[in-house]
């Protein structure tokens, strides 16, 4: 069982990659849409 700390860094991790995916294909969307 990994420490508190190491989940952390995990969940921020992987929370920051899904941001960054979501703002990206926002981005990409957008002049399609518009």
């Amino acid at each position: 069982m990994p420490e508190a700390s190491t989940w952390a860094m995990m969940i921020m991790g992987i929370e920051f990659v899904g941001f960054a995916m979501r703002r990206k294909t926002a981005q990409a969307m957008s002049p399609i849409s518009a």
